[in-house]
This record gives C-alpha cells, sequence and structure tokens, in this order.
C-alpha cells in the first residue's frame, strides 16, 4: 500500500512537470504557433528583455522532468522565435537522427538523443524570466560541435515541428 501511494506522487510530480513545460517553460506549440497564440508568460517575461540567449544554451526544467532541453535557432537573429528541442534517452523507439553519448555533454549519462518531435518555440524574454524565477535552470552550453550535429539532425527529422523546421532555415542553420 505504501509503494502504491509513493507511485501515486511520483506520477502526480511528473504530470505536474510537463504541464508547467507545455504551459510556461517552453513557450508555444506548434499548434499554438498556428493559431496565433503568443508564447506563454510573454506579457511577464517581457520586462525582462536584455539578457543574453545563445546558440547551444541549455536549461533543465523541475524535477522530476529530468530532460536537457537547448536553443538550436541563432537568438540573436530572432530573439521571438527561439527553437528548443531536449535530449532523452536512446530506445529502438526513438529517432536516430542525431545520437549522443555519455560524456559528451556533462548531463549525459547515457546514451541519448535529441527529441525533435518535442521540438518548441518560446522567446529570450520568455527563458530569462522562467531562469529568474527558477523555473528553469541554466546548464552547461552544447560544444559548437554537438550544437551543429543537433541541428543537422534536426534537417534528417521526419518529427521536426514544420514551424521549428522553417525557423531554422530562414536563419540558414539547416
Amino acid at each position: 500500500r505504501g509503494r502504491t501511494r509513493e507511485k501515486e506522487v511520483r506520477n502526480s510530480q511528473r504530470r505536474r512537470a510537463k504541464s508547467i513545460l507545455r504551459q510556461a517553460v517552453l513557450g508555444r506549440s506548434q499548434a499554438d504557433i498556428e493559431a496565433g497564440c503568443e508564447p506563454a508568460g510573454e506579457q511577464a517575461a517581457a520586462n525582462n528583455r536584455g539578457k543574453k540567449v545563445n546558440a547551444g544554451d541549455t536549461f533543465l526544467p523541475p524535477k522530476p522532468y529530468n530532460h536537457l532541453y537547448m536553443v538550436i535557432s541563432d537568438p540573436v537573429i530572432d530573439p521571438d522565435r527561439v527553437v528548443l528541442v531536449n535530449f532523452t534517452t536512446f530506445h529502438a523507439d526513438e529517432e536516430d537522427c542525431c545520437i549522443a553519448q555519455s560524456g559528451e555533454h556533462p548531463f549525459l549519462t547515457r546514451k541519448s538523443c535529441v527529441r525533435y518531435k518535442d521540438g518548441r518555440i518560446s522567446s529570450v524574454s520568455a527563458l530569462d524570466t522562467l531562469v529568474a524565477r527558477g523555473v528553469l535552470t541554466a546548464n552547461k552550453p552544447l560544444s559548437k560541435e554537438l550544437l551543429r550535429r543537433v541541428q543537422q539532425g534536426a534537417l534528417l527529422s521526419d518529427f521536426m515541428p514544420e514551424g521549428c523546421r522553417k525557423i531554422l532555415e530562414d536563419q540558414g542553420l539547416i
């Protein structure tokens, strides 16, 4: 009975963390963009402009959602449309467009892949606000070589949201 309660608590924490990610942390989904929705937190984030976010910067959402998100577009070119994707543990049912081995980034402790289908668009101001509030934690940036591989994988992916892919194409990154 105690294990069942612990499992319910963990599942509740995961649902809450995923909800935070969908609604605030990662800005707009592809469906939101197509519907013309503004990024979550944009009003509150508007006061926090001017902080620097770069391609290759990485962020961790709140626990227990343990996936490293990375900026793969160029926020200097378009600070209002920043493309983020995340690493996940590699399994046979995941895309293999970009595989990273343990140690290629300090966060990666096992073979991982980029989960392009969860690509999101946010803004620099929204990311700055979420870091300032402690909702996201900045992590070590990707190496230039790993960032380039992640960007090239976006071109190969069958599941990268088209809005995300278009931003990368418009910026000449893929």
